[in-house]
């Protein structure tokens, strides 16, 4: 037992060796001074508990000796003198009697004092943590007082617990207390105080700074500071605001807050967001916030169309849409999406740049004027996107062909109806004739066909007294010539009206002389001619055509355009 080899070694050098020790409840002595224990109050106690010792030639405070409990070594001293010593029962001490070892001389106390085990700390929840956060201290046998009488000691700084029982103290690691590592012990008022466990004080999290400064909305944006909370593996319990707009939060550690940034869900007329304030919420805690709001520290880009040309275009025209900040294409163009009067372009059929798409207006979108047309762009957020502002422009229908061939006829002299004289020399000739050249061909945009080979109907030697009425659809507003192809031997001219619906027919055209001068006959020389119908607006049309007199003559190839044609040969 230590105390006790203390002892036998001290006889051996004062004594010598003829000398022997004396009984150990009286003490023992060097050069005549004799260290007594007369006694100790209270008699039994908790670690940390304070004890009085009396006796006499103890010395001084500033030659103590050194005071056992049973074989513990006590390592508080309240106050030392030569006749009363109070110090502190140490932790780990156990039953038996106090003893005093000063320069050689050594005393024990008659009686035994009596160790009571008391509580004892065993761990605590978090060995690290932020000021504010709850942290439950782990023993045994704590004592069943109110949170109020027990005082926790995080270093110097104290608080008071939340909640006991006989086995947890719960706490809040308190506002004062320093950074860095600290000693935690537990006073329970009136009872005892346990020490032995050390934890890490995290000071409190901040924003120092934002990176890149600008980008386009949902692009990556790195928030660098120091003791963030959180982790991956608690993502949802981080919510990063840019002002009033919630980015997605992609990765956490001590140090980073990787997000995207937001993507606003309404059009922004600028085409970009100031942010003037960041602010990193978390469930349970204190807001960190970055900027106080008077000065943009983050700008979001947005995309933001300029033009939009040509403003009027038709069927089978490219289309020029410039703008600002868009999204790099991926492959096929896979995140952007054109509209045109509510239909989708197809993505593959455009030619697409971070400032620029074109692409062919193809056959069924909506024509006519004021046809909307907008982009909307998939962010890198899954799920989000965003669009442009629209812009107006007309398109025409019938623009992507050159010519609307006619195909389908009426007729309306003498109760004949559709096509019922076919062929040359038949019967009523002298009336009128109509002959089928050949079947209309693929007018569908992209086409490669002639148009200048395409015939449609021929009308021969139409009497002064027939006409003919071809039915036209128009599906756009706009100016439509008749175009055809004439021949005849003297000056018949020929007349063009129109109606919608076959019977009434307003003012007939200017006429057109349609003499060929060639041979006898002249129907082998056809020169070009064109009669216009004005600016006629979308709906079906009745396109009526007659000659000025008997005198004979042919027209073929009947179409109607709305592109002005050339001077007639």
């Amino acid at each position: 037992m230590k105390i006790y080899w203390k002892i036998f070694v001290g006889c051996l050098v004062i004594l010598g060796v003829m000398s022997s020790c004396k009984d150990d409840n009286e003490g023992g002595a060097s050069h005549g001074v004799e260290m007594m224990i007369t006694g100790f109050t209270p008699e039994q106690g908790y670690s940390s508990n304070e004890v009085t010792i009396t006796g006499k030639n103890f010395g001084t405070e500033e030659n103590r000796g050194e005071v056992y409990f049973n074989e513990t070594a006590a390592t508080e001293y309240v106050s030392y003198t030569d006749t009363e010593i109070k110090v502190k029962v140490p932790m780990g001490a156990s039953t038996g009697r106090i003893s005093v070892l000063k320069d050689g001389n050594y005393a024990f106390s008659e009686k035994e004092f009596t160790y009571l085990e008391g509580a004892t700390l065993e761990s605590l929840s978090a060995t690290s943590s932020y000021i504010g956060d709850e942290i439950t201290i782990k023993g045994k046998d704590f004592f069943e007082v109110e949170p109020a009488n027990v005082k926790v000691y995080f270093g110097d700084a104290v608080t008071t617990a939340t909640s006991v029982t006989d086995t947890e103290i719960k706490v809040n690691v308190p506002e004062d207390v320093s950074a860095g590592e600290v000693n935690v012990s537990v006073e329970f008022v009136g009872y005892q105080i346990i020490s032995g466990l050390v934890f890490n004080v995290i000071t409190n999290p901040q924003i120092t700074a934002v990176a890149p400064v600008s980008g386009l909305a949902g692009n990556d944006v790195t928030i660098t500071g120091q003791n963030f909370y959180g982790s991956d593996e608690n993502l949802g319990n981080v919510h990063v605001f840019f002002d009033d707009y919630e980015a997605v939060v992609t990765s956490v550690n001590s140090g980073q807050i990787k997000v995207q940034s937001p993507v606003p869900d309404a059009y922004v007329s600028n085409g970009y967001l100031d942010i003037n304030k960041v602010t990193v919420k978390y469930d349970g805690r204190e807001d960190l916030v970055l900027g106080d709001g008077s000065a943009s520290i983050y700008q979001i880009q947005l995309p933001k169309v300029t033009s939009v040309s040509p403003v009027s275009l038709g069927i089978g025209d490219e289309l020029t849409i410039k703008g600002e900040n868009f999204y790099e294409p991926s492959k096929d163009n896979l995140n952007i999406h054109v509209y045109v009067g509510g239909n989708e372009i197809d993505q593959q059929s455009l030619t697409a740049s971070t400032s620029e798409i074109k692409f062919t207006v193809p056959e069924g979108v909506t024509t006519g004027s004021n046809i909307e047309v907008y982009v909307k762009f998939d962010t890198p957020i899954s799920g989000k996107s965003y669009s442009t502002e629209s812009k107006a422009i007309e398109i025409k229908a019938s623009a992507w062909s050159k010519y609307l061939f006619i195909k389908d006829c009426d007729t309306f002299t003498s109760g004949l109806k559709l096509c019922e004289y076919s062929k040359e020399n038949e019967s009523n000739s002298s009336k009128y004739l109509l002959r089928e050249v050949t079947d209309p061909v693929n007018m569908s945009p992209g086409s490669d066909y002639d148009y200048s080979q395409v015939k449609t109907f021929a009308i021969w030697d139409l009497k002064s007294d027939g006409y003919t009425v071809f039915k036209i659809e128009i599906q756009s507003e706009d100016s439509y010539w008749l175009e055809f192809d004439a021949t005849s031997p003297k000056h018949v001219k020929v007349y063009a009206a129109y109606g919608t619906n076959g019977i009434d027919f307003g003012t007939d055209s200017e006429p057109v002389d349609v003499f060929s001068a060639t041979g006898s006959s002249g129907y082998s020389t056809y020169k070009s001619k064109s009669l216009s119908l004005g600016l006629l607006s979308a709906g079906t049309y009745y396109i009526k055509v007659k000659f000025s007199d008997d005198n004979g003559g042919c027209i073929r190839n009947l179409k109607i355009t709305n592109t002005e044609p050339a001077s007639e040969e």
